[in-house]
């Protein structure tokens, strides 16, 4: 997931109880399936479609936790 993250452009929002991370056309699958791999206990489940991942997650402090954990695999700040 790392590798991958740092490779392609992301951008992380949220909406609820859900990151949407947008990326490249083509790309979504292979971050969805990285991120299922990663099996981070937070992450509810994923689901992909071409350039953008819905990512599931139970409350707001793991949406939290998830997403700068997502930003700092990106390098971004």
């Amino acid at each position: 997931l790392r590798k991958l993250l740092a490779d392609l452009p992301l951008e992380v929002e949220e909406a609820g109880l859900l990151l949407v991370l947008r990326t490249l056309p083509g790309s979504a699958h292979a971050i969805a399936a990285a991120l299922d791999r990663a099996r981070w206990p937070e992450v509810a489940g994923s689901i992909a479609g071409d350039d953008t991942v819905f990512v599931a997650l139970p409350d707001r402090a793991s949406l939290r936790r998830i997403k700068g954990r997502l930003i700092s695999l990106t390098g971004g700040a």
